[in-house]
């Protein structure tokens, strides 16, 4: 009897031993799964951190190109309605401004993008700027031309956006123009009795237009068209341009006069004349290429008004450092497109 109890007690004592040790088992076991979880548990905040840094990362990214495009189209508006406004001498060095600001914030690509801009004077300024940066300068003292294929591509959208015949003159000085260092101007190639602004008394040989004073009235004469100027606006041509600097483009339609009263530089009225009645139906300002004070070599102004086929007047010239272009509607004398020279600086590119 007492024997089988030993073996029982022995048996017991086994299963006891082994229960012990699946025991410890089971808790090393779950020990080692709460490590784990724990583990992976302090793991996946890690992973979450790095995810969240790229994806700040991305959104900082995203942040910084909205901003940008948030600007550009803010100043692209602005300069707008700027450019389109400018009347006075000093709106016009506020387009200067506003050019600058607007290309400073773009790339090559983004200015191509510009060139496209429903905008014809954006779009138009867009294809100088690419003429206007071609300027190699390597010595101040040498003369330089832009990049002939950058100017022909101004002078295509030019005629592509404003659809109007540009004056053949304007067009050879345009592409001839020559660079010395701080500014494109025209080399001046065409004649100046050639050109179609007259000065008092002097008759312009291509069109026979003539400025004349009579006893005490002032008489305009293009062609077979002429027109007795009112007192009210020879008060004002006396005013705006005394007569060494009275240089008069004119243009005729079958209801009005245009008459673009300007010396060599800055910004000088366009005016409407009604052929009818001679009152003056509308002025405003041609922007011209030069802005305030200024010292140099006075050159005569060249100028021709031409009138398109959709009502647009348009004032093409030459002054004495720089050339623009102006399209005004001939109904109310509007703003449509403008071009200058003078809105932007030249930005050497230097060489090596």
């Amino acid at each position: 009897m007492a024997h089988r109890n030993i073996t029982l007690s022995q048996v017991l004592s086994n299963k006891l031993a082994i229960i012990g040790m699946q025991f410890i088992a089971a808790i090393i076991l779950m020990t080692f799964l709460v490590v784990m979880t724990s583990c992976s548990t302090k793991t996946q905040p890690s992973n979450t951190a790095v995810t969240n840094v790229g994806e700040e990362q991305t959104t900082s990214d995203s942040t910084a190109d909205r901003t940008n495009r948030e600007t550009r189209g803010m100043l692209l508006k602005e300069l707008i309605v700027i450019v389109t406004a400018a009347e006075s001498d000093a709106k016009m060095l506020d387009c200067c401004s506003a050019y600058s600001k607007l290309f400073s914030h773009f790339d090559d690509a983004g200015l191509k993008v510009l060139l496209a801009h429903s905008n014809d004077s954006v779009a138009i300024q867009t294809a100088w700027h690419f003429v206007n940066t071609s300027v190699e300068v390597q010595n101040s003292q040498t003369e330089y031309q832009p990049d002939i294929v950058k100017l022909r591509s101004f002078m295509r959208l030019v005629e592509k956006r404003c659809r109007v015949k540009i004056p053949q003159w304007w067009q050879r000085e345009v592409m001839g123009c020559k660079s010395n260092g701080s500014n494109i101007y025209a080399e001046r190639s065409t004649p100046h009795d050639t050109h179609t602004a007259s000065k008092i008394g002097r008759v312009a040989s291509d069109t026979g237009s003539m400025f004349v004073l009579e006893g005490m009235e002032y008489r305009y004469h293009a062609g077979d068209n002429q027109i007795l100027l009112p007192k009210p606006l020879v008060e004002k041509l006396q005013r705006w341009s005394p007569e060494m600097h009275g240089y008069i483009s004119g243009a005729f339609s079958e209801t009005s006069c245009f008459l673009y009263v300007h010396d060599s530089a800055g910004s000088n009225p366009i005016v409407c004349l009604n052929k009818k009645t001679n009152n003056i139906d509308w002025v405003t300002n041609v922007c011209g290429e030069h802005w305030g004070d200024r010292s140099g070599l006075f050159m005569e102004p060249m100028s021709e008004l031409v009138l398109a086929d959709d009502g647009t007047v348009f004032s093409f010239a030459i002054l004495s450092s720089g050339f623009c272009f102006q399209g005004n509607s001939s109904r109310t004398g509007k703003t449509t497109v403008r071009f200058s020279t003078g809105f932007e600086p030249l930005r050497q590119v230097e060489v090596d």
